[in-house]
């Protein structure tokens, strides 16, 4: 089944949350590390936009990569997600990785909300220091996820479900 509609709630939920100026950190920031499995992390100068995609995964009840590094969201398993390969494809709730300069290593990943006059409307983390919807070439698409919910990637345990 997939978890378009939750990952659109759980990324609205999340609007709004800012980088705080100075030495002091957000508590919800951090909090997005920890989901993406950086409890290393001390200060949310570190590019967060792939702990933000890993704590609106874990809400929706998608399957969270747990990585900080936007790119590596391209080597998510397909019994958790769909690949989009077109951008003329993306719905809604999907997954987007971006290209970011030149370095291949380095990535965007965002919540597609609409295309508008040939860019993409993503809502993610670390845009203009805040989690909110920016706007973006389609050049820089490299590839979309249709996540699916956990729930029906799990196998069923058939005895387990007999016995209650």
């Amino acid at each position: 089944m997939q978890a378009n509609a939750e990952i659109l709630h759980a990324a609205l939920s999340l609007g709004g949350i800012r980088e705080i100026e100075g030495p002091r950190n957000s508590a919800s920031i951090m909090e997005m590390y920890r989901t993406a499995g950086a409890q290393w992390v001390k200060s949310e100068t570190v590019p967060w936009c792939s702990a933000a995609a890993c704590h609106v995964a874990e809400l929706a009840g998608a399957h969270n990569p747990k990585t900080l590094r936007a790119r590596e969201w391209a080597d998510i398993p397909a019994k958790y997600a769909t690949r989009i390969e077109s951008v003329d494809l993306l719905i809604p709730g999907d997954f987007v990785l971006l290209s970011r300069g030149t370095n291949p290593r380095k990535g965007h990943i965002a919540v597609h909300l609409h295309p508008v006059r040939g860019r993409l409307v993503l809502f993610g983390g670390n845009q203009r220091d805040s989690m909110c919807a920016s706007e973006f070439s389609k050049k820089r698409f490299i590839v979309g996820f249709r996540m699916e919910l956990l729930e029906a990637c799990e196998p069923v345990d058939r005895e387990q479900s007999a016995s209650t």
